[in-house]
């Protein structure tokens, strides 16, 4: 019936599985494109940070490696994201997307779906080349998924709160730039978080 109150896990599923087509669909363009700069990205830090060491030891290695993967992760919640949300808000979709009759959780784990789908793969591919760079032997943990999706999922949801907080998107924009220099530099996974200084650590 019309105007009739829409609710239940089946509402909520439909709408989960609308909101991934319109999320692939509004980014069909840009998808190929943010996949081969999220590998460029990962294999990019594991190649070129290496040559900050004559010869990394074992421990300098499994950083530069592992941060190779986690760091564009992180980069893709806490940057592109942000970006797609001010966008859509210069472009004036954001509020026809919330005008919308669905829930907002649908709408984001959305979102979130197909940023990991993006995300994961690309990990993957950055933590191989950093193996293949340093001859490493690694074991894969069976909590390495787990913990990959976690990092997308807390990332994402750090991005997606500024993002929708912050009314101006340009001067999300210009937060979303501070982030990658952050991020990059700072995050105390390419390197022990005890080289930090120790406010930076609490921070």
């Amino acid at each position: 019936l019309e105007g009739e109150l829409r609710g239940g896990v089946s509402h909520w599923l439909r709408s989960y599985l609308l909101m991934v087509r319109w999320e692939l669909l509004s980014q069909r363009m840009q998808l190929p494109m943010l996949v081969v700069v999220q590998v460029m990205l990962g294999a990019g830090m594991a190649l070129g940070f290496g040559f900050l060491f004559d010869n990394p030891s074992q421990q300098q290695a499994l950083y530069l490696s592992t941060g190779a993967t986690v760091i564009p992760m992180m980069t893709l919640g806490l940057v592109m994201l942000p970006q797609v949300v001010a966008q859509q808000k210069i472009e004036g979709t954001y509020d026809y997307i919330f005008s919308l009759p669905i829930p907002r959780m649908a709408m984001y784990f959305a979102g979130l779906t197909v940023w990991s789908v993006i995300a994961l793969p690309s990990a993957v591919m950055a933590l191989a080349v950093a193996t293949w760079r340093y001859h490493l032997e690694l074991s894969i943990d069976p909590l390495a998924l787990p913990a990959a999706v976690l990092v997308v999922m807390v990332a994402s949801t750090v991005g997606y709160g500024f993002a929708h907080a912050i009314p101006n998107p340009r001067l999300t924009n210009v937060l979303t730039q501070l982030l990658i220099f952050v991020v990059i530099l700072f995050s105390p996974v390419n390197f022990p978080a005890e080289r930090l200084p120790g406010w930076l650590q609490a921070v």
